[in-house]
């Protein structure tokens, strides 16, 4: 019986993998791919070309990087042995990139081919393999190859065991309450749900599972105290054994680094980003700092006045702990505006949200999406979009996950699993998922998002659309090829929209009569963009902090969970409780790809802000605009700089101007 993964490339068959066959195809792509790159080796020097060299190289590994690429997205959308699967194969692809990275037969073959780059993007393409080859310690003598090979490996089991160890946290932590009144202020149908679960699983009152909608509605909604502090520490507690797996990643990093002859691994992963190097990018953390914290410190004092005004005590963590507005700060907030957060809510429906932004999308872009039923997908739940250009060609395919369920990791991500080589034009259609937390539809009631829910869904979307546009000619210099400190641009952008009057006439529609936002709510709903922005952005500031000093001034002898919080105490106007260990949780720098690299979420953020002043000038919606960006900015991925396309687009270099403005700091 054929392996349910061997099938063309550019094709996903949800529906027939099996994870008894992920071992015998992970063996057989290995192998595949270390063939393809002694195929290279073989090569005479007189015989070596461009395209039989570089072109090869690129591509020798592209059916294993297909196997990670789904059997990653089946673990964090499904977990259980799914999740096993994934660290074999995250475990030995490290391996066989580790060895090819250090094979000098290689490099040497790829140095031969480096003088026949003829175009612009082919030089920039192999200088940027070759300058690879030289910071992974190509150069190096065999003992110290031997243990980069040995660090890595320890590293990609490592970050594995972190991000299944804080899925399975989640799966296992949850709130009992014992008494409807403790959830006073909490949706009846919610309540409902929870006292049916604790049936379920033979407890008396409410069992409430963490999740991140659970966890907002709790933070949101409840108006008893104890509750919100109760789910707070919950949701700060959450993976302690991942401590030690931390420090661990961290000294192993370290010690990568300075095999390579850099100072820390900040210096290692900057070399090859926007900031270039740790002084840049800590300089520009500290300068968001001190713009934003006085402000964050002003809005902490209004909004303790608010809750003592109202019946409150003092400030709490559970007030402003997350970047969000929570209980006291969602009452201020409906005050300002004139609607309840709930009552807000009931006017974002999923699927109204969804199709609003496609109807944008498509007047900006000229694309057009078309919901496709006979496409198999992972979960029944599971919506599959195609996307066609103006030539009705067939430019990508979006697998939405968008619902909370156990064993689903926590949070927002874009995820893609092929990029189609446009070399010969547009013969297959690039293939991504965009997965999301949303609080499921249920009897009568469809789903509803809140305000942020709507900018994360957005957000998202914003990946999936560069990557659907990714046209370069070189598939090696597609979207996610770009700088990682500018690959948030364009999701990030995406969430400008959803404060424009054009959009939110077509978004916000209340889930039983129909109707738009009451004109007046509209128009405060709007100005109210930068409330309690200071607030918000010192918590992804405090993060970038906290993620470069951990990898450059962290010492092994110190608590990591203690440094965590001194660090954070500098960007919080509260007391951060000692109960605090979020960083366990911490998957972006532990398990992901922002590593030395969260403060690019802001640094891109202030590209982002910079490139939208361009719509505001000239239209949110003019497709002359939108057909720029998409192909000056989209559609070019790494053939270029960064700073070339946001030239390219804005005639002129970025400043911080449009960001300060937008926040109302400056």
């Amino acid at each position: 019986m054929a392996n349910s993964f061997s099938h063309p490339l550019g094709e996903i068959n949800f529906d027939k993998y099996k994870i008894s066959d992920v071992k015998e195809v992970l063996d057989n792509y290995i192998e595949l791919a270390k063939n393809n790159d002694q195929k290279i080796i073989d090569l005479k020097p007189t015989e070596v070309t461009y395209k039989n060299t570089v072109i090869a190289f690129c591509d020798a590994t592209d059916e294993i990087d297909f196997l990670s690429g789904v059997v990653g997205h089946l673990a964090s959308t499904l977990g259980g042995d799914w999740q096993q699967q994934d660290q074999i194969v995250s475990e030995q692809i490290t391996k066989l990139y580790s060895d090819r990275g250090l094979n000098k037969k290689l490099y040497n073959q790829l140095s031969i081919a480096q003088k026949l780059a003829k175009t612009d993007p082919e030089k920039r393409l192999i200088d940027e393999i070759i300058r690879g080859y030289k910071r992974g310690g190509i150069d190096l003598p065999k003992d110290k190859k031997d243990r980069l090979k040995q660090i890595r490996t320890q590293i990609s089991k490592l970050t594995t065991d972190f991000g299944q160890n804080a899925v399975k946290a989640n799966d296992e932590a949850f709130l009992l309450v014992k008494s409807e009144n403790e959830l006073a202020g909490t949706d009846e149908s919610d309540r409902q749900i929870w006292a049916e679960a604790a049936k379920n699983v033979g407890r008396t009152g409410f069992y409430i599972q963490f999740s991140a909608p659970n966890f907002d509605k709790i933070m949101t909604h409840c108006s008893v105290q104890k509750t919100r502090q109760a789910m707070h520490k919950i949701s700060r507690m959450r993976a302690p054994q991942n401590e030690a797996i931390a420090k661990k990643i961290l000294a192993l990093r370290q010690e990568l680094a300075e095999v390579l002859g850099y100072k820390n691994y900040i210096e290692y992963v900057l070399s090859e980003r926007m900031a270039k190097n740790q002084k840049t990018a800590t300089d520009f953390i500290k300068m968001l700092g001190d713009k934003y914290l006085p402000t964050m410190q002003k809005e902490a004092e209004q909004l303790g006045n608010f809750i003592k005004q109202n019946g409150g005590e003092e400030l709490d963590i559970t007030d402003v702990d997350g970047g969000s507005n929570f209980y006291y700060a969602s009452k201020m907030y409906a005050k300002n505006i004139g609607l309840d957060i709930a009552e807000l809510q009931e006017y974002f429906v999923m699927d109204n949200v969804l199709h609003g932004m496609f109807d944008c999308l498509q007047q900006l872009y000229g694309v057009r999406f078309k919901k496709n039923i006979n496409v198999a997908k992972a979960q029944k739940d599971v919506e599959v979009y195609d996307i066609y250009n103006e030539g009705n060609e067939h430019i990508g395919r979006i697998w939405g996950d968008w619902y909370a369920r156990q064993g689903k990791q926590a949070g927002a991500w874009q995820h893609t699993m092929y990029f189609a080589d446009r070399d010969m034009g547009i013969k297959k259609p690039h293939l991504s998922a965009v997965c999301t937390n949303f609080t499921p539809p249920s009897k009568g009631k469809p789903s509803l998002l809140s305000l942020r829910d709507v900018e994360t869904l957005w957000h998202e979307f914003g990946h999936a659309m560069h990557c659907s546009f990714s046209n370069t000619k070189l598939k090696a210099q597609n979207a996610y090829g770009t700088k990682w400190d500018f690959v948030e641009a364009p999701s990030q952008i995406m969430e400008n929209w959803v404060w424009q009057k054009e959009v939110l006439d077509k978004i916000a529609k209340h889930y039983k009569t129909g109707k738009s936002l009451p004109k007046t709510v509209g128009q405060k709903l709007l100005q109210s963009r930068a409330f309690r922005v200071a607030s918000i952005a010192a918590w992804t500031i405090g993060w970038s902090a906290i993620d470069l000093e951990l990898h450059g001034s962290y010492n092994q002898s110190q608590s990591l969970s203690k440094f965590y919080r001194q660090t954070k105490q500098k960007y919080c106007p509260v007391t951060v409780p000692d109960y605090d260990n979020n960083i366990c949780t911490f998957t972006h720098i532990f398990a992901g790809g922002y590593a030395a690299g969260y403060y690019g979420y802001k640094w891109a953020e202030v590209i982002e802000a910079d490139l939208f002043s361009k719509f505001l000038a000239e239209g949110i919606l003019n497709p002359k605009v939108g057909h720029e960006y998409r192909d000056k900015i989209l559609a070019r991925g790494d053939e270029v700089s960064p700073e070339v396309l946001i030239k390219d687009f804005l005639g002129r270099a970025t400043t911080t101007d449009a960001i300060l403005k937008r926040d109302g700091i400056k």
